[in-house]
């Protein structure tokens, strides 16, 4: 499994499966409209992206990060 797929994988924690499936994620340089970074992003359909961070541990640390989030609320 590579890092797109651990990535793809984690998302399913703070989106339905058919969400995350449908999720486009990527590795590159984006534009959020506040930010500009290079790193990995998630685009879900018709939205703004979502920077992750740099590298595979960032964003899965960011995901992470998300999940507690929601679970506290």
């Amino acid at each position: 499994m590579n890092a797109h797929d651990r990535i793809k994988k984690a998302l399913e924690t703070i989106m339905t499966e058919g969400e995350a499936n449908a999720t486009q994620v990527y590795k590159g340089t984006d534009y959020n409209g506040v930010m500009q970074a290079y790193g990995w992003w998630y685009k879900m359909f018709n939205q703004q992206p979502t920077w992750l961070g740099q590298h595979e541990a960032a964003a899965l640390a960011t995901i992470a990060d998300i999940a507690e989030s929601r679970e506290l609320a």
